[in-house]
């Protein structure tokens, strides 16, 4: 990392790192959908640098779930015009739950931010946001039995709106409309 981002990732002199061991209160992680990420190799004089530079990264097909079915497949999106824009892949914060309690000594973890983009088309009537919380809320319930230290789940709900950067689609996140104009109010199926 050090050779890719060169000075601007910054030394710890010893004493600071001495500092900052053990000094962990919790692990905040902010998980919406998974991406398959393969190495590009490249020439590293390049001195045009930005975030996606950095990484060295490409951003593939991504993986997903299929509702009602469980089962787990990874989908090429990269030959189709139009990919599914937010697939769903709880397994994929489950695993990395795993990756955290095994490797980093299980430290006490929130999720602070999980949700479903919603197009304000679909109205009230949001059975898959219903869905995408069942089978996530699910993944982190296995992943607690399993010994995770997750002390806290945050769904987006009142803030409202985020960019996904997919292809910049202002979408809403919120489990209660905040839409100004008054609605007919209708019986919801899932409440």
């Amino acid at each position: 990392m050090r050779k890719i981002l060169g000075s601007r990732l910054p030394y710890f002199k010893y004493n600071e790192s001495e500092q900052l061991r053990g000094s962990l209160v919790f692990i905040g992680l902010n998980h919406y959908q998974l991406f398959y990420v393969s190495d590009i190799a490249r020439s590293l004089d390049d001195n045009s640098r930005d975030y996606m530079l950095d990484i060295s990264a490409r951003i593939g097909g991504l993986p997903t779930i299929r509702l009602q079915k469980n089962t787990k497949e990874f989908m090429d999106f990269s030959r189709l015009k139009s990919p599914p824009k937010f697939p769903l892949a709880p397994w994929g914060l489950q695993r990395l739950l795993e990756y955290v309690r095994v490797n980093c000594k299980n430290p006490a973890i929130e999720t602070t931010e999980n949700g479903f983009p919603l197009l304000t088309s679909t109205g009230h009537n949001d059975t898959k946001r219903v869905e995408y919380l069942q089978v996530y809320i699910e993944s982190l319930l296995t992943s607690i039995r399993m010994g995770s230290h997750l002390r806290g789940y945050f769904v987006w709900s009142f803030m409202d709106c985020f960019e996904l950067y997919l292809d910049t689609l202002l979408s809403t996140v919120s489990m209660k409309s905040t839409s100004m104009t008054r609605i007919k109010k209708v019986p919801q199926t899932f409440s």
